[in-house]
């Protein structure tokens, strides 16, 4: 006959071997590293918008470079968006 598990063992430690194997991931950390750089790009250019935008609309005069902190501070939560989801939130503060 075929055993799918040693009979002196018991199915409930073979079970929670497999279980563990399954949920824990052999090379965490890897992933962590590649996860954490997306939201720390999108941490720093979510700032950055914020920096930008806020020193420009207390600005009065100089439309020049008060344009140019507008477009900079849309481009940075633009970028912050497309690096996390949730970057989309500075526009909300921004409004």
């Amino acid at each position: 006959s075929l055993w799918i598990f040693p009979a002196e063992v018991g199915p409930f430690p073979v079970a929670a071997a497999a279980l563990l194997f399954a949920s824990h991931p052999v090379h965490s950390e890897a992933v962590a590293g590649l996860v954490r750089r997306a939201d720390i790009l999108s941490a720093l250019l979510f700032l950055l918008s914020l920096l930008l935008y806020f020193p420009a609309a207390a600005m009065r005069g100089r439309f020049l470079l008060r344009g140019l902190s507008f477009v900079g501070s849309l481009a940075a939560a633009g970028a912050s968006t497309l690096s996390k989801e949730i970057g989309i939130t500075v526009l909300a503060l921004l409004i």
